[in-house]
């Protein structure tokens, strides 16, 4: 017998007393809590360039540019018509006064002659495996070859741009902020932080002066070009005194940020302070633009850092740089991928799947998290939707990492969030007098509440009084981080996360809940609180009660080495505390007091997702599936984009309705790149959308389910795929589904085979594999009588058992038809003497590769799980004769009728 082969930052400033948040040259170089890859890396190399995107003309401004990133700095870049290259910088811990995130600038690269002119060839190329864009333009021998890259393991972007002719160039930076202003009228989504509490008014908070610093050139520097924004002041100070808190209670983390770049290159020279040009024309240039931030009380010592930085970057050979950014890559793509075929949707969720991996590495290595809007890649100078961070939103993006093993890029988004809480215990002891903390839904960097939500204006008020309506008592997203951290260590089994960032987080979210609420006879009572936005002043919400519970839960059962006893205790007391989830007429409740209601983010159906307290192969099932059919919000109806329908479906196993959620999410395409999807109303574009569809196509392919994890979880039968994916306790699974075959399957670690739960779609077998096979009409296995080993061993119908006996390997010999090999005897299922008459005997034979032929099996599905086989050579089926019951019936072959008596089950046995 012949089995099937089935083994498989600029730096970032430590702040206060955190001392494991990591610097951003750390998060770049590091591989901490990054998984083994065990990568296929032909795979890869293979099936990702035929996803590259590619140009084959000039865009008009920046809404068609390319984006690429090094997880702090990025850059959107784009060839325009009249011979520009623009590249508009951005980094993601650029702050400024008033606590926005803003874009660093532009630089406008001239070169002539033309490339880009109207007529000439041109290609643009955005490839993923490298982590560059390549623009190739022009007419041979002056056509010239542009490599811009944002180098993996340094804070610099790289041009480089070379031809077969000499050609000149220009290089000129175009700054945003100009002058310092006095900003008599704030735009709301711009300046959301320091905005009067009423979004209409566009006035400054009660009592700021509101200023925004120009960005400042750094004169007579021969050959560079420098520029930098600093806050000498912030809103630190107003933000903490209006909020009832100490402003000492961490430092500061915005007075004296400063942020800028260092421009240089070979083969140029100043020609101002702000601009470079050709020393002579050239057919090569190397352009380096070097850009960090750091807190410094004096720019001085900001100035000589980054210079003294640049200046070894720009002495570094290009090819080594290069070399070291493309293993980067490398590696990156080969810890997880997705390759899905089979029609155009297929390539739409493939495509959107690649664009929201790399968007996020391209942006998620820095100190600050994603934001949900365009993150790094906004298209505006600094306006953002949204410059605080929103918890509802901000989750998909780092849910999303699980599945695909990004561990080391989820880990800026738990730093800040657990940076943020000695801010959130001093708001808690100022809003409400007791311990514990939440964060609020709209939050700044390190832990206060956006001031527009808030409220400037105090007068009258409670320090527990939030103006902002929507989210005054919005308390789910705190816990939910809490459980997002429980399933990291679930994934990862990183003991030292546990004790360095989710304990304390943690058991502080307990605490408030415990101290937050009364208790009536017994357990907590939730009132008031929201459920979403729109649904107020409710008593037990869903996605509280599940969120609470599940951290408990989790709390509980974490390894006793890292928890004390009399936490244990106290968590047990709150667990028994916990109300019961609000369901009726077999459907999670928005509420106990209310059924739906009008919000249409579906929080009812928080325990499905995020949270896996229901989905395929957990208990109650049928209670998830009617929930998400009964659910208040549906897309497309209002499909903003943070509407997660496909989540939901996918986690349930509802294999038509993921599909046609996921590819929504997808093909929400606005802009030139199809990774900038439209964030109505997050943003001109959003990341948000690209992660639902990211988490939903993950599950549908493979999803936990408690210990077990279910593969091919919602999977459409006419999909083939190639993956590698990652689930609990460090494990990966490799594998490769095409024509309706698991081809090959991987997992690593070997011990966790037992626990794969195979799903395959109902008209799909995994070749090499071994399986029981059960005949529909009687429910006995099919089995060598008396285990035999010998030729010629009669088979027959036998009550299931475990024995090898009962164990077949089905193995594709060609497009068509198997051979069916005994695990026991290691001899085939053959038709006795190769008859074709009706009632010849099936007996099992050493397997013949010869012209018989009968020992060949074709095996179709016919619906709901079952399958027919029949003979290559007689062409007729295999069947329990006179659909007999009675044990050690010998089976035949009898021309096909479709009864029960010719059905048979196959279920797959795990190594």
């Amino acid at each position: 017998m012949q089995m099937a082969n089935m083994c498989w930052r600029s730096k970032r400033f430590v702040i206060f007393f955190l001392s494991f948040i990591l610097s951003f040259e750390l998060l770049l170089s590091s591989t901490l809590l990054t998984p083994v890859t065990h990568a296929s890396v032909s795979v890869v190399d293979t099936e990702l360039p035929k996803y590259n995107v590619v140009w084959n003309s000039p865009s008009n401004d920046i809404t068609g540019s390319m984006p690429i990133g090094n997880g702090n700095l990025g850059a959107l870049a784009w060839a325009e018509p009249n011979g520009d290259l623009r590249i508009s910088l951005a980094l993601n811990d650029s702050w400024d006064e008033n606590i926005r995130s803003i874009r660093l600038g532009d630089l406008r690269v001239k070169v002539s002659p033309n490339p880009f002119a109207s007529g000439q060839p041109f290609e643009q190329k955005l490839q993923y495996k490298e982590g560059k864009i390549v623009i190739t333009a022009g007419t041979a021998p002056s056509a010239i070859t542009f490599t811009l890259w944002a180098d993996a393991n340094q804070p610099v972007v790289h041009l480089e741009a070379d031809s077969g002719s000499n050609f000149t160039m220009e290089v000129i930076s175009e700054r945003w902020r100009t002058v310092d202003k006095t900003l008599t009228t704030t735009p709301w989504s711009d300046y959301i932080h320091v905005a009067n509490s009423t979004a209409s008014s566009n006035l400054p908070g009660k009592g700021l002066v509101v200023t925004e610093s120009a960005d400042k050139v750094v004169p007579g520097q021969a050959g560079k070009i420098i520029w930098y924004h600093r806050n000498e002041t912030s809103q630190w100070n107003a933000t903490a005194s209006n909020q009832g808190v100490n402003p000492n209670v961490i430092a500061d983390p915005f007075t004296y940020r400063t942020s800028g770049a260092v421009v240089q290159g070979t083969n140029l020279q100043s020609s101002s302070d702000e601009k470079l040009i050709s020393t002579a024309p050239s057919s090569n240039y190397r352009l380096d633009i070097t850009a960090q931030t750091e807190i410094v009380p004096q720019v001085s010592t900001w100035l000589t850092n980054i210079t003294n930085k640049a200046n070894t970057l720009f002495g570094t050979d290009i090819a080594t740089l290069r070399g070291a950014h493309e293993s980067w890559w490398q590696t990156f793509w080969n810890k997880s991928y997705m390759f899905v075929a089979g029609d155009a949707k297929a390539d739409i969720v493939t495509k959107g799947w690649i664009a929201a991996r790399y968007l996020m590495a391209a942006q998620g290595r820095s100190e600050g998290p994603i934001e949900f809007n365009g993150g790094l890649f906004t298209f505006e100078n600094d306006k953002k939707l949204w410059h605080d961070y929103t918890q509802f939103n901000q989750r998909f993006a780092y849910w999303s990492m699980l599945a695909s093993g990004d561990f080391d890029l989820m880990q800026p988004y738990f730093n800040m969030n657990v940076a943020s809480i000695p801010v959130a215990k001093a708001k808690t002891q100022a809003m409400w007098g007791h311990q514990g903390f939440i964060l609020s839904e709209h939050m700044i960097p390190y832990g206060f509440q956006s001031g527009s939500h808030y409220g400037w204006d105090r007068t009258g008020k409670l320090p527990s009084y939030i103006y902002d309506a929507w989210t005054r008592l919005l308390y789910t997203g705190t816990p939910e981080i809490a459980d997002m951290m429980l399933d990291y260590y679930e994934y990862t089994q990183d003991a030292a996360f546990v004790t360095n960032k989710l304990l304390p987080f943690a058991k502080e979210v307990v605490i408030w809940y415990d101290q937050h609420w009364p208790k009536e006879n017994g357990k907590m009572k939730m009132y008031p609180i929201y459920s979403g936005e729109a649904d107020r002043n409710l008593t037990n919400t869903t996605a509280d009660i599940a969120s609470v519970t599940k951290l408990v839960n989790g709390l509980l059962a974490l390894p006793s080495n890292l928890t004390i006893q009399a936490d244990r205790d106290y968590w047990t007391t709150i667990k028994s505390q916990l109300p019961p989830l609000p369901i009726s007429d077999g459907k999670l409740r928005t509420s106990e007091d209310l059924a739906l209601g009008t919000d249409t983010n579906n929080q009812n159906l928080w325990p499905i997702f995020p949270l896996r307290m229901y989905g395929k192969g957990l208990p109650d099932l049928q209670v998830g599936i009617d929930s998400y059919l009964n659910r208040r919000g549906k897309a497309p109806s209002g499909n903003f984009g943070w509407r997660h329908d496909a989540t939901h479906a996918a986690y349930l196993g509802m294999t038509e309705e993921a599909k046609f959620q996921t590819v929504l999410a997808f093909n929400r395409i606005k802009y030139r790149y199809i990774g900038f999807i439209d964030g109505n109303p997050d943003g001109l574009h959003s990341i948000e959308p690209l992660a639902i569809g990211k988490i939903a196509l993950q599950a549908m392919l493979m999803q936990p389910a408690g210990d077990k994890i279910n593969l091919f979880n919602a999977w459409p039968s006419n999909w083939n795929v190639k993956f590698k994916l990652w689930a609990p306790k460090n494990t990966a699974l490799e594998g490769d589904y095409q024509g309706g075959v698991l081809q090959s399957l991987s997992v690593s670690p070997s011990n966790r085979w037992v626990d794969v739960v195979q799903l395959l779609p109902a008209n799909t077998i995994a070749t090499g594999q071994t399986y029981t096979l059960t005949v529909k009409h009687s429910g006995m296995n099919v089995d060598v009588q008396g285990a035999g080993t010998l030729d010629d061993a009669k088979i027959v119908q036998n009550p299931a058992s475990t024995a090898l006996n009962q164990q077949w390997v089905l193995s594709k010999i060609d497009d068509t038809y198997y051979k069916i090999v005994n695990n026991n005897s290691g001899r085939a299922l053959v038709v006795q003497y190769a008859s074709k008459a009706d009632g010849g005997k099936i007996v099992q034979y050493p397997y013949d590769t010869g012209s018989i032929q009968n020992d060949e099996w074709k095996i179709d599905s016919v619906g709901n799980g079952y399958f027919k086989f029949i003979n290559r050579r007689s062409g007729k089926a295999l069947e329990l004769p006179g659909a007999n019951t009675t044990e050690g019936t010998q089976l035949d072959q009898l021309t096909y009728t479709g009864g029960d008596h010719q059905l048979f089950k196959l279920t797959l046995v795990t190594p």
